[in-house]
């Protein structure tokens, strides 16, 4: 079943396309994979390929500041996105933390309390994995300090 991104979630991902702009990340939206093909991004050439008909769209604001992520880190050439396998190694970490540098600023004031942000709501609202919990856990102390 595909899971379609409604208004609030399509505003979001312009704002994350913008946020790539003004860094000098290119992006290619494309309609042409399948929805099980993941998103990828090729930091030699600050540019990543967003898959549009993921399966679950409202994921596609995290999956752009991931890539987008990839290439302000310099990472080599990202093929893969969902495996835990991908997930654990080092370039996937930096890459979902810059994920989490870029969404934060964009869905959480930041005159807000730390105990009035719950990290697992923030997940399921932006449908990020639940393996990432102690990541954002970190980026939302990080970014609330």
């Amino acid at each position: 079943m595909i899971v379609t991104m409604d208004e609030e979630y399509q505003e979001l991902f312009n704002q994350v396309l913008d946020y790539a702009r003004r860094r000098g990340v290119g992006f290619i939206l494309t309609k042409e994979l399948q929805p099980d093909t993941p998103s990828a991004s090729d930091p030699a050439k600050s540019l990543v390929v967003i898959n549009m008909c993921w399966r679950d769209q409202k994921q596609l604001p995290y999956i752009a500041a991931h890539e987008i992520g990839h290439c302000l880190d310099g990472d080599g050439s990202s093929i893969l996105y969902f495996t835990t396998t991908a997930n654990h190694s080092k370039y996937e970490y930096h890459a979902n933390k810059k994920a989490f540098e870029i969404l934060l600023p964009l869905t959480i004031d930041g005159d807000c309390q730390p105990d009035q942000i719950n990290a697992v709501d923030w997940m399921g609202k932006l449908h990020i994995p639940s393996w990432e919990v102690d990541s954002v856990q970190e980026s939302v102390a990080e970014y609330l300090f």
